[in-house]
């Protein structure tokens, strides 16, 4: 089996993903923590997406022994952790807008089988022999991200070319998606409440044939042009990729296209580069 692993900073003061390495017990993932939108920082100046992507990373490296729990179970006592470490720090969970927030995707490698478990937009792939691949997750975060990205658009049509005051224009809308964590209208991010428990995804694959694993943020998804009619399939573009340069060549690729474009005018989204992350698991 042979492990290739990348965390790069984007053009935030802290990267607020992780990366999760157990290899004693087969554990692989990542994190992406996203900042409140109430400001928080720790004694260390961290940021609450920060803390909560670090405490998941912390507690499934720290499992030192095999355990009949499920992924699923372990995520939810990690999101219990978060919730824990919020009120410690006094912060108010009841008003969403205060909450540290993290996406999480893990996997446990078995003899026969892949164990996996999803929050937010943290996405798993499965590759085979024959070249085909498989997402066994789901973007939940996208719907969102897409309406934001559009509202983007708008203000750069209007005039607006600094980020910073794009930024501004549009969160009202962010805020009012965050409203919506963990509810049937919203999507799933882990933030210590206990709903949280109740809209991760889980399951298992078997191995038959299966050639590899990528687990990643979405820091590694290719960005689409303005104005353009053509998309770009962000999953097939990395799997394409990374078969031919590897991980941190592709991430080094997407760095020179953002560095290209600081204001975020030919690239709507919604920083100049997002942190990316990302294990690619060979068997």
């Amino acid at each position: 089996m042979n492990i290739e692993s990348i965390t790069l900073q984007g053009s935030n003061e802290w990267n607020e993903d992780a990366l999760i390495l157990n290899e004693k017990l087969g554990i692989y993932g990542v994190a992406d923590g996203a900042t409140s939108l109430v400001p928080f920082r720790s004694e260390k100046g961290e940021t609450g997406g920060r803390l909560a992507s670090q405490i998941v990373k912390c507690f499934f490296e720290k499992l030192d022994e095999p355990t009949s729990q499920s992924l699923e179970e372990l995520l939810v006592e990690a999101n219990d952790l978060i919730g824990n470490k919020m009120k410690e720090a006094g912060i108010d969970t009841s008003l969403k807008d205060n909450v540290w927030t993290t996406g999480a995707a893990i996997i446990k490698v078995e003899e026969n089988q892949i164990e996996y478990v999803q929050a937010g937009d943290c996405m798993i792939i499965a590759m085979y022999k024959d070249g085909s691949y498989r997402l066994l997750t789901r973007d939940q975060i996208s719907f969102f991200d897409n309406q934001t990205r559009l509202k983007w658009v708008e203000a750069i049509d209007e005039g607006l070319n600094d980020r910073q005051e794009i930024r501004k224009k549009i969160e009202p809308v962010i805020r009012k998606h965050k409203s919506k964590i963990n509810t049937n209208n919203g999507y799933s991010v882990l933030d210590g409440s206990r709903e949280a428990g109740l809209y991760l995804e889980c399951g298992k694959i078997n191995r038959l044939q299966l050639a590899g694993i990528i687990i990643c943020t979405d820091g590694l998804f290719i960005h689409d042009e303005k104005g353009t009619e053509n998309k770009v399939d962000p999953i097939k573009n990395l799997v394409q990729q990374t078969s031919i340069v590897g991980l941190e060549g592709y991430a080094n690729y997407l760095i020179a296209l953002e560095n290209k474009d600081p204001d975020c005018l030919r690239f709507p989204r919604f920083k100049k580069s997002d942190d990316k992350t990302a294990v690619c698991i060979e068997f």
